[in-house]
Formats: C-alpha cells, structure tokens, sequence
C-alpha cells in the first residue's frame, strides 16, 4: 500500500496495434467525360442517353461541359460505354471523349458507397457497335520504366486479337465498343497493378465514322 507522501502513479493502458491490420481493398477511380453528337438536337441525344444508363451505383455530377463519375473501375467504363452506345443509337455521328484517373493526388473514398457490389452495369448489353477508339496511357510516378508498361499493355491488346495501330501520341483500336472498352479497362487495371503510382488514360471514342459513311 503507498504512503501518503507517494504521488499516484498513472496506468499504463497499451493501445491496440491497428499499423498491421489489412486495409478495406476499395478500388475506387474516377471519370471525367463528354459527349458530342454531331446532331442539332445534341442536347436531347445526351440528356436521354444519361437518362438510360443507371448511376445509381456511382457518385455522378453532370454541368454545362460533362459528367464526373467516381466508382469502381469496372462501372467507369461500364457507364461511359453505355452513354456512348446509347448516344450512338441516334444514328447520328458521335464522339466520346473521357479521361479515367486512380491514385491521383486529393482523391479520397469519401464520396463511395464502399458497400456498393461489383456488378457490372449492362445496360447496353444488346448493342453490338463498330467503333473507332484512340487512346494514350500515364503510369505516372515510374520515371525509369513508363515506356516498358506502355508498350506492354499495348502488346497485350494485340494479343486479344484487336486491332491495334501505334500512332503519334496515341494507340488506335478498331472493333466491336464492347470489346474495346473491355480491353481499355484491362489495361487500365493492369497498369495500376504494375506499381503506377497515378494512372491516367484518355479514350476518344467515335461511332458513325463520317469517312465510313
């Protein structure tokens, strides 16, 4: 027993150790996009093909100049697929253009729905569509060894059996907007997998090519 003269003594309580504990695998990325029909009533042809596609999945905000959605990757390109095939059903000359982004600087899951499935959205499954694609890949934050991934996520496309043409600046695809947008999104994914600390792709997407018309 301490005596009077004996200052208390304050318990030591060890805090739980969280530093090792797994981290919730959210994959969460982000898409900016616009749609152009070449078409007088281009404002209806994009409110309706938004209105068709479901975003109830995705946090979504769309003003005068496009549509920002964050989600999983797989309802990134779920979603902008389908507002573009379901633009393109207008028969009407239409072109894409989206930016897709994970790990960029600010990003935060704050705005997912972590509990949100993996389903993908399909629904514009039915559209079969042939359309032309450019895209062009930033694994940014591998300084000595970017060119190395570029090259081959573009070997991996080939080997789809896609058609694949390397151009300045850009990659050009040519084939079904299904299977397409399914090889962007492995290429996507499989670059954010190889250790790119920010991961950027652009896609210019076009259906009703006015060359093949």
């Amino acid at each position: 027993m301490p005596s009077a003269s004996e200052e208390p003594r304050e318990e030591y309580i060890e805090e739980p150790n969280t530093a090792s504990e797994p981290k919730e695998d959210i994959e969460t990325a982000g898409c900016s996009f616009s749609i152009y029909p070449l078409n007088a009533n281009y404002i209806e042809i994009i409110r309706s093909a938004l209105d068709s596609v479901g975003l109830s999945k995705v946090w979504h905000k769309t003003d005068d100049v496009g549509t920002v959605i964050r989600g999983r990757i797989s309802h990134m390109f779920d979603i902008t697929r389908d507002v573009f095939l379901q633009a393109a059903q207008s028969g009407e000359h239409v072109t894409l253009r989206a930016m897709y982004s994970i790990g960029g600087p600010g990003e935060t899951t704050d705005d997912i729905n972590k509990n949100e499935d993996h389903e993908p959205i399909k629904s514009s499954a039915d559209i079969s569509r042939p359309v032309s694609v450019k895209f062009a890949l930033y694994p940014l934050g591998k300084e000595n060894s970017y060119i190395d991934i570029i090259n081959n996520q573009i070997k991996a496309i080939k080997e789809m059996g896609i058609s694949a043409s390397v151009e300045h600046y850009e990659t050009r695809l040519e084939g079904d907007a299904e299977e397409l947008f399914g090889a962007l999104e492995k290429v996507f994914r499989n670059t954010e997998m190889s250790g790119s600390v920010h991961t950027v792709m652009m896609v210019t997407a076009v259906a009703h090519n006015i060359e093949n018309r």
